[in-house]
């Protein structure tokens, strides 16, 4: 009866294993499925990724195409900065205060009457 029962243990463990080994094989097509599905998120986010920048470098290509290309109206609307306002504002005061003073200055003459020599 040992003999039968110790038969009848091993076939359960046979069975019991290739159970085993059929849920292990499936588990590693999970964990394949799952790498694949991984590596396939991270395609798609690195495809949007190189669509901005090709997005970016189109536009770029635009700007110096438009830089390159000579304006037709060579005349722009100026705007001075404040500096340059400024600037000029300063100027006009200065000429006028030294016209103003050059009048001022103008008017007196002085006469040179001896040259003295200290020894």
């Amino acid at each position: 009866m040992n003999e039968k029962n110790d038969q009848l243990d091993i076939e359960n463990l046979n069975e019991v294993l290739a159970e085993l080994q059929q849920e292990v094989q499936s588990i590693k097509g999970d964990v394949e499925k799952l790498r694949i599905a991984k590596l396939i998120d991270r395609l798609e986010l690195f495809i949007n990724e190189m669509n901005g920048v090709k997005q970016d470098v189109d536009q770029l290509q635009q700007g110096l195409t438009q830089l390159r290309t000579p304006t037709t109206s060579k005349k722009t609307n100026y705007q001075p900065s404040e500096y340059s306002k400024l600037q000029r504002m300063l100027q006009s005061v200065q000429t006028d205060s030294s016209n103003t003073t050059s009048k001022k200055w103008n008017n007196s003459t002085t006469e040179v009457t001896a040259i003295h020599h200290n020894k």
